[in-house]
């Protein structure tokens, strides 16, 4: 039995794909979604009343992948900005607005992730296990002349699934996570599928939705982002 086991070792560590193993540098370019609600002495949907939305930010990140272990760091700004016409009723901070008259808005979303996964399970074509991580947010609203911001850590706790082929070097990471921090909550979901093109290079794509809620000094934001993501990364 034994005269078998190291064969059957080293056919295993043959077949684990080039992607998996090591240090990688990653670039990626999101196309975002976002959805939700500021409260401040009004009630703020960023859709309908400040005409926020989309925009296209860029991540980077590093990612280590391990047989048993992997560690991620992620940083992205989103920013987006527009410019809506005041009609009738609206109301700033408990002043009337005259009809007609340009009101500036804008959002930004700063996020810094860390993420450290631990495989319970660990097979040349399949991985799964727990996820820790945290994400630090910083919020900002700007509508007209008022400006209220915020920002946070928020720890978290998930399930990763990795899916292989090996041969092919193809694979397909899921992970769900849910966390909550003081005054504030998170919770997500992510699918990435990737592979090598070259010896060292590989291109990657996925999607995530997030929903955020967090309570600051002066406004309560409660968000939702839905993104699809095309990148790069470099193995080393």
């Amino acid at each position: 039995m034994t005269r078998f086991l190291a064969p059957l070792l080293l056919l295993a560590a043959t077949l684990l794909p080039a992607q998996e193993a090591g240090l990688y540098v990653r670039y990626s370019q999101w196309s975002t979604d976002l959805s939700g609600d500021v409260e401040t002495d009004e009630l703020w949907d960023l859709t309908k009343d400040l005409a926020l939305k989309s925009d296209n930010p860029r991540s980077y990140g590093i990612l280590y992948r391990g047989v048993h272990h992997r560690f991620s760091a992620e940083a992205c700004d989103s920013s987006v900005s527009e410019t809506i016409t005041a009609g009738e009723g609206l109301v700033i901070a408990g002043e009337p607005v005259e009809p007609g008259t340009e009101i500036r808005t804008s959002m930004e979303m700063r996020t810094l992730g860390v993420e450290y996964w631990y495989h319970l399970v660990s097979v040349p074509s399949f991985r799964t296990g727990i996820i820790l991580g945290a994400d630090r947010y910083e919020l900002e609203t700007r509508i007209q002349d008022l400006h209220y911001s915020e920002d946070k850590v928020i720890p978290y706790v998930g399930l990763g699934i990795t899916a292989l082929t090996p041969r092919q070097g193809i694979y397909m990471d899921v992970a769900l996570t849910v966390g909550e921090g003081s005054g504030a909550s998170h919770l997500s979901g992510r699918i990435e599928t990737g592979m090598d093109i070259v010896s060292g290079l590989g291109l990657f794509a996925g999607l995530r939705k997030v929903k955020v809620e967090m309570e600051g000094k002066n406004a309560q934001w409660d968000l939702e982002n839905s993104s699809y993501y095309l990148g790069a990364q470099i193995h080393f």
